[in-house]
């Protein structure tokens, strides 16, 4: 069966609305994707098929927050890296390691004009800093360009001289040496839990 192809910003829409259409279209393009991800990544069809309804869920709720821009890349890498993060999470959580450091929530929900949150998120900004000192010179310059200056990819990608698929592998990468480094330091994750 022949299915039209949306834009992001339609889908965006379309889901908002809760556009029967869009709604189908997601399910044809999208369900057997995640299912095959979570099969090859040691989970089961029903693994998959709860992920993908989760996905759609976060997704509604990304949307509805403004924290999605369909002009920032296409829909489906969007879907597809959300359907990433949320399954390993899941994975982590059943091999009981769910005290590991999620930088970008952490970062995000920790505010330094909030009172409560300033003394937390300095610290949190200091430990992190002294990992970052230790990534290669190049890393270095991704993290700050996209986390401390917060320049969209197609920025960094241009003011590294890099394509934007290039640059969000980069970035995907560096940011796991950076967690794998923060896992191991006490003093961050005794502040992350706390």
């Amino acid at each position: 069966m022949f299915l039209k192809k949306y834009t992001a910003r339609a889908i965006m829409e379309g889901i908002l609305n809760r556009d029967l259409k869009i709604y189908k279209y997601l399910d044809a393009n999208f369900r057997w994707k995640t299912i095959n991800y979570v099969r090859k990544n040691s989970g089961t069809k029903e693994d998959g098929e709860e992920l993908y309804n989760d996905v759609l869920c976060n997704i509604y709720l990304n949307i509805e927050r403004g924290k999605y821009d369909p002009d920032k890349g296409t829909f489906q890498s969007y879907f597809m890296q959300i359907a990433r993060n949320q399954w390993h999470h899941c994975l982590r959580k059943r091999k009981g390691i769910d005290n590991t450091v999620e930088l970008n929530e952490v970062i995000e929900n920790t505010h330094p004009d909030t009172p409560d949150d300033s003394d937390n998120y300095y610290t949190l900004v200091g430990l992190l800093k002294k990992h970052v000192e230790t990534l290669k010179e190049s890393e270095q310059e991704l993290i700050r360009l996209f986390y401390y200056e917060q320049n969209s990819i197609d920025a960094v990608a241009l003011q590294l001289g890099m394509t934007n698929d290039y640059t969000k592998v980069k970035l995907y990468r560096t940011r796991e040496k950076l967690r794998k480094l923060a896992n191991n330091d006490p003093e961050l994750t005794h502040l992350l839990i706390a």
